[in-house]
């Protein structure tokens, strides 16, 4: 009986090792996100100076807002914990899913939260994303389609 009670409590604390970050789909993602906006990053600090990746603080001006209001000028919080999910942002224009947490505003999907504009067109999914299957998942799509499949998806939730 101690055996197997040395062998649960081994088991136990060795499980938490090796867990992976959890990616929400494209629906999950929209419809958890306190914030979705459109905004220019206009300035990133890294606050750990000592890692080529890690966790970062934001300043933003909101151009549009798509979910939620967010301030015309505000921070938020990019974290990076795990190794398969390295995030990070520079300046430039993104799209935004962003919610409430405990440093303040934060990625409500690891790096997916964060989707960049180039010339008038957002990263965005394709079409046949599977995250089950390891699909390619991201194109360059036109913004006023994707706020419009971003619209249209908060309208049947």
């Amino acid at each position: 009986m101690k055996k197997i009670l040395i062998l649960i409590i081994i088991l136990g604390l060795t499980v938490p090792a090796f867990a992976k970050a959890y990616f929400a789909e494209k629906e999950e993602m929209i419809v958890n996100a306190d914030i979705i906006a459109i905004v220019d990053i206009t300035d990133v600090k890294n606050l750990e100076k000592d890692k080529s990746h890690g966790n970062q603080e934001a300043t933003v001006s909101t151009i549009k807002n798509i979910k939620g209001t967010a301030d015309k000028q505000f921070k938020f919080f990019v974290p990076c914990f795990f190794p398969c999910a390295i995030t990070s942002v520079e300046k430039g224009q993104y799209l935004v899913f962003l919610k409430k947490g405990k440093n303040g505003l934060e990625g409500c999907n690891w790096h997916f939260s964060y989707r960049p504009i180039k010339d008038n067109k957002a990263e965005w999914y394709k079409k046949d994303t599977d995250f089950k299957k390891g699909s390619s998942v991201f194109e360059m799509k036109e913004l006023e389609k994707v706020i419009n499949e971003i619209t249209e998806i908060l309208k049947n939730k």
